[in-house]
């Protein structure tokens, strides 16, 4: 996009997918209906000419919109690609990426994205209530890993984002509440941006209403 259009964009961001597709199953989420679960992926030689004619317009920071990057089959070809960018080429390129709460376990990937220029990383905690993960199967989210996650990007020196999800079915005022604090004493976030859940059209949670015959707003 030219840059009288970015301009226009919250935090000057220019935006691409450098994939599609997510390998998991969480069940409010419309992505893996919508964009489906196998990965599908940009070649390290399409982000390169993106960010070269962006860089060229004057744009600096950019927002990879891939509901998951730790799950891109090629995140380390482009990893590598970007960091040739900024470190030989002097293309000094900021990111925002989205990620699991399990993507610490991959071996160099936070170390590869803050080389990349991941500066914001936004992560889908959800919940610490085990039963809350469960009932969204979002059984790839380990409460007793989440620290030392969150800590791996901090020592990485990017800023953390996180999501979190409320009103599952056994929450209640206290618990939520019992929650937050929670989060605050033992987990390292910067930011903490809450949500309530939705039975969005396209996501497994609408259609088990749906079939249900769960009452909705009309709205």
């Amino acid at each position: 996009m030219p840059r009288k259009t970015v301009r226009r964009v919250y935090d000057n961001h220019a935006s691409f997918d450098a994939g599609r597709g997510c390998p998991f199953q969480c069940s409010f989420c419309t992505i893996i209906n919508v964009q489906g679960r196998k990965s599908r992926r940009r070649s390290p030689d399409d982000i390169e000419q993106l960010i070269k004619r962006h860089w060229a317009e004057g744009i600096r920071r950019f927002f990879i919109t891939d509901d998951n990057f730790a799950r891109n089959k090629d995140w380390e070809l482009i990893f590598d690609r970007l960091i040739q960018i900024r470190e030989q080429d002097k293309i000094n390129v900021r990111l925002v990426i989205q990620v699991d709460t399990m993507c610490h376990k991959i071996p160099n990937f936070i170390a590869k994205a803050a080389r990349a220029g991941v500066t914001r990383v936004y992560i889908g905690l959800e919940n610490i209530n085990p039963e809350n993960l469960l009932a969204a199967k979002k059984r790839q989210n380990k409460i007793t890993e989440y620290r030392e996650m969150l800590l791996a990007w901090k020592n990485a020196g990017v800023l953390i984002y996180a999501g979190f999800i409320m009103g599952f079915p056994g929450d209640t005022p206290e618990t939520m509440l019992r929650d937050v604090e929670i989060i605050k004493k033992e987990l390292p976030l910067d930011i903490l941006e809450f949500m309530y859940l939705t039975p969005l059209p396209g996501s497994e949670d609408h259609k088990v209403l749906w079939q249900k015959g769960v009452w909705w707003t009309p709205t």
